[in-house]
């Protein structure tokens, strides 16, 4: 199944909050979709859902062609679709590499369930690479729910690997009884959508 129409689909009556890195790629004026633009379609396919990200400083930006706001010198942008993106640099003229933004959005997602009530965080990955093997593994730190949908070849499917072969030196990197890992075939977005409910993320 095409990955925004899973998403859209296990997302389906989604009213709260989806946080994303808030990056888009263009390429030869088309748009490339990455998980990124995940968010932005969940929530506009839902009323009430709120699309945000963060993305790291790591180059000097830009403005291009008809004033179009550009982060690299490959073309990478703000993704639109977000209500709001926070950029996170290290300074005035500090560049970040693109994991510049976990501690600023991991601190703030922490700090919305301390100040702000929300009752549920958690994390949902398909495909990724290292960053992405890095947010994983802080989400499980924190002992929220990670959703791990199954079959992209990358590093999702690596750590889903792991866990279902009982990896030694992997399961020593979890907290103690943590056992709130989900793995969803990306064929199967009812499941997914089921795993939702049952975590409180619906309902």
């Amino acid at each position: 199944m095409d990955m925004l129409d899973f998403f859209t689909e296990a997302f389906g009556g989604y009213r709260g909050i989806l946080w994303s890195g808030g990056t888009r790629q263009v390429a030869d004026g088309k748009v490339d979709p990455m998980v990124t633009d995940v968010p932005g379609v969940i929530a506009a396919a839902n009323q009430g859902c709120v699309a945000l990200g963060t993305l790291p400083r790591t180059d000097m930006l830009s403005l291009q062609e008809d004033s179009r706001l550009v982060l690299d010198e490959w073309g990478t942008v703000p993704n639109p679709d977000m209500l709001g993106i926070l950029i996170v640099q290290n300074g005035p003229d500090g560049q970040m590499g693109w994991n510049g933004d976990l501690d600023a959005y991991f601190a703030l997602m922490k700090n919305w369930q301390v100040y702000a009530g929300f009752t549920a965080l958690g994390l949902c990955s398909w495909n990724g690479g290292d960053i992405t093997g890095d947010e994983i593994m802080r989400a499980i730190s924190c002992q929220w729910p990670v959703f791990l949908v199954k079959g992209s070849g990358r590093v999702t499917d690596e750590i889903i690997a792991k866990w279902m072969d009982e990896d030694a030196a992997f399961l020593s990197k979890l907290p103690k009884n943590y056992d709130n890992i989900y793995v969803i075939d990306r064929d199967a977005p009812a499941r997914l959508n089921a795993a939702l409910y049952r975590e409180g993320f619906m309902g």
